[in-house]
């Protein structure tokens, strides 16, 4: 029996929907919830874009929080966005590989963004930090830094993990060092987690004269403790985020790795569209895994060290 059954929906619910095709709805799942940009810039941008994507091809998004909704039961999460008689469901950040499952069984098309669970195979729609990451290293070294430090947040997933990977594979490269004191790594994407590692590098013997920042969250806190520790901004301290979500709004303006989340969203409505529309093969889930690259757009935080 189906997790649909168990919830007592006729069996063929999210079938009859995807044959008639009515709704025309599709389900967003993300995994916070807030209306306040700099509380969480990703998914925010990402449920602002694919809202306007599908409207421009006749289709409605419903946003859901799995964390802020509370279920005490995942199979809530399916009776919900089922009740809305969703055409689809697009992913971001899945918690498990059974929340993803749960809709593939049900017959829904489902498309995962940013951070997949792999090991269901749909379509996912990531993006490639290597390309930003290396031109971000590139742009310091011409600049003449050497002691170039590493400010990262918290998550388990890959796509966290291999912000940092690149960001050493980027100084071995220029065969500069990498002493351990000069990777900084938290719990947590937060202001207080960029604050709190920025005034631990400050403290160092020899600290660094460059700072990369895997988020733009992080990079409010690390340029909090510069102000306050009377450090200059690019002319003491260089500085490059990632994510340029609001990095250019900020003072100085951020030098930082920018992710295309706009082309994130047309991919994935575009991929879920497919999916609806196509033939019953169409429908099937598949493993096509589309990897958008990154790129730098330098600004006013960074500069040669003095």
């Amino acid at each position: 029996m189906t997790a649909a059954a168990e919830l007592g929906y006729s069996p063929d619910l999210a079938a009859q929907s995807l044959r008639r095709g009515h709704s025309r709805i599709i389900g967003y799942v993300r995994r916070s919830f807030s209306s306040v940009l700099y509380e969480q810039p990703i998914p925010y941008q990402i449920g602002t874009s694919l809202t306007r994507v599908a409207q421009n091809m006749g289709y409605h998004v419903i946003e859901v929080s799995a964390e802020t909704h509370a279920f005490q039961d995942r199979k809530e999460l399916l009776q919900l966005l089922l009740s809305h008689r969703v055409d689809g469901v697009i992913f971001d950040w899945p918690g498990s590989e059974s929340e993803v499952q749960q809709f593939v069984d049900e017959g829904l098309p489902v498309v995962q963004l940013i951070r997949p669970q792999f090991a269901v195979k749909t379509p996912c729609v990531t993006v490639d930090s290597c390309q930003g990451i290396n031109e971000a290293i590139d742009h310091l070294v011409s600049q003449g830094h050497r002691q170039i430090a590493f400010i990262g947040g918290g998550g388990s997933h890959i796509v966290d993990s291999s912000r940092l990977d690149n960001f050493i594979q980027a100084l071995t490269r220029y065969k500069l060092a990498v002493p351990e004191e000069y990777l900084q790594r938290g719990t947590m994407y937060s202001l207080a987690e960029g604050y709190r590692f920025t005034n631990i590098l400050l403290s160092l013997m020899t600290p660094p004269t460059a700072l990369f920042v895997a988020s733009d969250i992080l990079a409010l806190g690390v340029l909090r403790a510069l102000y306050q520790a009377k450090i200059r901004v690019p002319e003491e301290m260089s500085i490059i985020s990632y994510d340029d979500t609001f990095a250019a709004y900020v003072y100085p303006p951020l030098t930082s790795v920018s992710q295309p989340l706009e082309e994130v969203a047309k991919y994935a409505i575009a991929l879920m569209i497919e999916k609806i529309e196509g033939s019953a093969a169409d429908m099937a889930p598949d493993a096509v895994h589309a990897v958008l690259p990154t790129h730098l757009t330098i600004r006013e935080s960074t500069t040669s060290p003095g």
